[in-house]
């Protein structure tokens, strides 16, 4: 909803950050020592998205120090999250297994947009949800 450079603005704010970005060269590490010095005190954090748009070492920090009072991380650098991570240790951090997407009718609707998609490729059309290999998403 924020463009990166109102990304400060914004976090500044709030009270929830939600996290559903693509992991581009861009994005990389985007929510780092910076960005959690710029969050209230006691901000939630929702990582939904790319485990690598979060520097964890930052994050564990901001978590440590009460910055970040609490993160819900469903996504990580590294997954499966290695049993040495002190996140699972962390009181204020929720872990799940990078399951945040997984709902009842997944399939169906992956397959919907996967038909139109072919429908659109083969009547020369322009594609729906098409990736841009130089944005990365």
């Amino acid at each position: 909803m924020y463009p990166t450079d109102k990304l400060i603005e914004a976090v500044a704010t709030a009270d929830v950050v939600v996290l559903l970005l693509p992991l581009t060269p861009k994005t990389y590490h985007l929510f780092d020592h910076h960005i959690f010095s710029a969050m209230k005190k006691g901000t939630t954090l929702i990582n939904l998205s790319r485990g690598g748009t979060v520097d964890e070492v930052a994050l564990i920090d901001a978590l440590n120090n009460g910055q970040v009072g609490f993160a819900g991380l469903d996504v990580f650098k590294d997954e499966p999250l290695g049993s040495e991570s002190v996140f699972w240790e962390m009181p204020n951090v929720l872990i799940t297994p990078h399951v945040a997407g997984d709902i009842s009718d997944y399939l169906d609707r992956a397959l919907n947009i996967f038909a139109n998609v072919l429908a659109d490729f083969r009547n020369g059309t322009e594609v729906k949800n098409r990736v841009d290999l130089d944005l990365g998403y």
